[in-house]
Formats: structure tokens, C-alpha cells, sequence
């Protein structure tokens, strides 16, 4: 299993705060089968620098690279990248410096307030047009059903978090299930931060839940896109 969307990384947003809460972390996401972790801190344009950003990211990727490494039975690849909130100030950075690595798709978290303008939906084709980038929209499931259904319908890739698909009304759990089978969300995400409230109980979950067919459509996704 590829888990699309984590905090996992230590120090650099609201996340692991610490590497020991990284390794329990990574211990936590083998046990759902999970072989890859794409690492996906938040970057908000309004208030962090993108050198800034970027510096303590790359000290985080290597501290947990290098526990891997000294502890091969993990057996778990982290792959870099960021959860990239909409804002007003986006446009202005260096876009591609934020995609997964090794591909042009760059995960993108839409405002979580009640009202969104006409402009943050026209940023998302203009940040595909400018920067020559592919859009995936973070955790769908998050923004209320209007709103997602307006999202899905633009085309563009989208990630679900697997608590939508294991908690919740069997209504709500049906519905993504319909989005996922009719090809408008693509991935699934663990969203993990921590050990404690946001962990990997509910990707566990999925793992032994969902049906092995929807399992292995989010991972040949995963792997088409990380393979660019």
C-alpha cells in the first residue's frame, strides 16, 4: 500500500514532533501494509518562507531516511513532498520546488472556511497551466459534499483520507465508495500526525476492510503517478 498523504515527518509542521513519534509512526503504518509514505508537510504560503520550508524539510527526510536505512526490517520508502494550502500568495513561489518527488504532481489543500471564492477554483487550472504541474486535491472528504462533488467534477486527481471509507454513516461511506469506483478519487491518505488523535488506526482499518480490488486500484495509481 502506497499512503498518499502523512505527517510523518519530525519538526517540520504540526506532525511528528519528534523523530521517536516519526519511528512509532512508521511502525504503526507497516502494520496496514504500508510499503511507501509519500512525506507531505504543510506549506502555507501566507505565513512561511519557501527556503525556510524547504530547509527543515530536508533536514526531517534525512534524519528518518537514515533511521530506515540503520533498521532495513522496516522495509517502508519515504518519498518528499508537501501539502501546499491555497492562498492568495501561492502563485508567487516556486511551485515545482513543492511536487512529490520525482514527479510534476503537487498535492494541493483547499481552504477549510465555509465560502469559497471563484478564484481559488481558477488558481487550481492556473497552477496546472503556469507551472506545467499536475493537481492533486488533498483529502476530498474534508470539504463537505457540495464542495467535493464541485472539486471531483473538474477532472482533476484527488486523495481521500481512509477515515471516509471506515468511519462514519454507511451513507457517507457509500458515497466515497461510489466516487472511488467511478474513477474521481484516486488515492488514499492516512493524513497521520501523530501517535495519539490523527494516527494510522483508521489506514489499518482500511487494510483489513475495504475490498482487496479498491486496496490495489489506490496503489496502481500511487505507483503510475510516482512513477511519472
Amino acid at each position: 500500500m502506497v499512503d498518499f498523504h502523512s505527517h510523518i515527518l519530525p519538526n517540520v509542521d504540526h506532525g511528528a514532533a519528534s523523530l521517536d513519534i516519526s519511528i512509532q509512526m512508521l511502525n504503526a503504518a507497516k502494520k496496514a501494509g504500508v510499503t511507501k509514505i509519500v512525506a507531505t508537510p504543510h506549506f502555507y504560503s501566507h505565513k512561511d518562507s519557501l527556503h525556510s520550508f524547504l530547509e527543515r524539510r530536508s533536514t526531517a527526510i534525512t534524519e528518518l531516511r537514515n533511521y530506515i536505512a540503520e533498521n532495513s526490517s522496516i522495509g517502508i520508502d519515504i518519498i518528499c513532498g508537501a501539502e501546499v494550502a491555497l492562498g492568495h500568495k501561492l502563485l508567487s513561489h516556486d511551485l515545482k520546488q513543492l511536487t512529490i518527488e520525482g514527479t510534476n504532481a503537487i498535492l494541493i489543500e483547499m481552504p477549510m472556511f465555509d465560502h469559497w471564492q471563484s478564484w481559488m477554483f481558477d488558481m487550481l487550472y492556473e497552477i496546472e497551466s503556469r507551472f506545467s504541474l499536475t493537481v492533486i486535491l488533498a483529502h476530498v472528504d474534508r470539504y463537505g459534499k457540495e464542495k467535493a462533488e464541485r472539486l471531483l467534477d473538474m477532472g482533476f486527481l484527488a486523495q481521500i483520507n481512509a477515515e471516509s471509507l471506515v468511519r462514519g454513516s454507511f451513507g457517507e461511506k457509500r458515497r466515497m465508495r461510489s466516487f472511488c469506483k467511478n474513477g474521481a478519487i484516486h488515492l488514499i491518505g492516512s493524513d497521520a500526525h501523530d501517535i495519539s488523535e490523527r494516527t494510522y488506526t483508521d489506514l489499518i482499518l482500511a487494510s483489513k476492510k475495504l475490498p482487496r480490488a479498491l486496496l490495489s486500484y489506490f496503489e496502481e495509481n500511487a505507483l503510475d503517478i510516482l512513477a511519472n
